[in-house]
């Protein structure tokens, strides 16, 4: 049956608020495990980073390896073409 609640934690109530996206949108190049720090499957995983970074105007590159998900984003204050240069060409970017 429907209830009514006082209030709702809505920044925790998402999946997405389960991962850590201040720390892994820093620019560092991170790689993530699926059973160890996320559930879905890792293509999913990978989607989910591509829209992080839209969402926060900045581009990302990744890269699926398995069960695992190496990617970085654009630091903040780093141009497109820093960006490019330090991923490479052939990084996949959004």
């Amino acid at each position: 049956m429907a209830e009514v609640l006082k209030g709702h934690d809505f920044a925790t109530g998402h999946g997405n608020a389960i991962y850590p996206w201040t720390d892994w949108s820093n620019g560092d190049t991170w790689r993530i495990t699926m059973g160890e720090d996320f559930k879905v499957q890792p293509r999913v995983m990978q989607g989910q980073i591509k829209v992080r970074g839209s969402k926060v105007n900045r581009k990302t590159a990744t890269s699926v390896q398995g069960d695992s998900v190496t990617f970085t984003f654009q630091r903040e204050d780093e141009t497109d073409e820093a960006f490019l240069e330090r991923v490479g060409k052939a990084g996949s970017t959004s």
